[in-house]
């Protein structure tokens, strides 16, 4: 296994130019699942968004996502490549889309991005009740108003 560090930059091919980027970690708020992205810095210095390596399509266990094989071209062999994830064999279809399954690996997920994982296993444990209280927290605490929060499960 590769030795990872918190922000650890990896080169990204894309599109015939070569980027650095670091791993971020996180969890989608409707359901849980893992979400995967990557920041690069700019000129200035400030992180920025570079794109999404998951697409929130259906649940999945923990440590799996769908990767955007639509949105980042290459993306298959990066996370493979760098150590990051294998495929599980699965596929997962929306519209005219297909995308594979990958579980990913917790250790250097963990390493990458310390604190998103955390928030992440947190999730995990609590189920996704948790994260929802925990984003209104937040946004009451950043904005002072009390959020109006919808329940649209179908039940």
């Amino acid at each position: 296994m590769r030795d990872f560090k918190e922000n650890q930059t990896f080169q990204l091919p894309f599109y015939g130019n070569e980027y650095a980027v670091s791993v971020v970690v996180n969890s989608y708020v409707n359901n849980g699942n893992l979400f995967v992205g990557l920041v690069s810095t700019d000129e200035e210095g400030d992180i920025e968004p570079f794109g999404d390596v998951t697409v929130n399509i259906s649940d999945l266990p923990p440590y799996h996502a769908a990767l955007d094989t639509n949105n980042m071209s290459g993306i298959e062999s990066f996370v493979e490549r760098e150590g990051l994830a294998q495929p599980s064999g699965e596929c997962l279809r929306s519209g005219y889309c297909q995308y594979p399954v990958y579980e990913f690996d917790r250790e250097a997920l963990q390493k990458l991005h310390p604190s998103g994982f955390d928030d992440y296993q947190r999730g995990i444990a609590a189920g996704t009740e948790h994260q929802l209280t925990s984003l209104v927290e937040d946004f009451k605490a950043a904005t002072g108003v009390e959020p109006v929060v919808f329940d649209l499960t179908m039940e």
